[in-house]
């Protein structure tokens, strides 16, 4: 599967019809922009590390951190926003969602997703 699937489906579901835009609906955005932006930046970094990433919790923010070091401090505060946006769309469920989350994430998560493609399509 592509990351940018996940980007692709959150674009889609953001700019349905008014019917779609559910609160379940908008959660699920949130967290398909992140998993996105996550998963496209771990498949440019990857080939770069010493080692594969590990497939537990430590993932997350080894991904963060090396987008830190490769791209930037600002790109790394990009992915860690998102990250604390689908914690709040994921968990804070009796808390109803702040309405600029879903297109603020979509958009981050293009940002990075960009970037990254820039700077390691560009390294080859």
């Amino acid at each position: 599967m592509r990351p940018l699937a996940f980007l692709e489906l959150a674009e889609e579901l953001a700019t349905g019809d008014e019917g779609q835009k559910r609160e379940s609906v908008l959660r699920t955005v949130v967290n398909r922009a992140y998993l996105g932006a996550l998963l496209e930046a771990a498949r440019y970094m990857e080939p770069v590390r010493e080692k594969a990433y590990p497939q537990n919790r430590y993932f997350y923010t080894n991904v963060e951190d090396d987008l830190g070091r490769h791209i930037g401090p600002g790109a790394k505060d990009k992915l860690t926003t998102l990250r604390e946006y689908r914690a709040e769309a994921d968990y804070e469920i009796t808390i109803p969602l702040r309405e600029l989350l879903p297109e603020r994430s979509v958009r981050l998560s293009r940002e990075i997703a960009k970037v990254v493609k820039e700077k390691f399509d560009h390294a080859e």
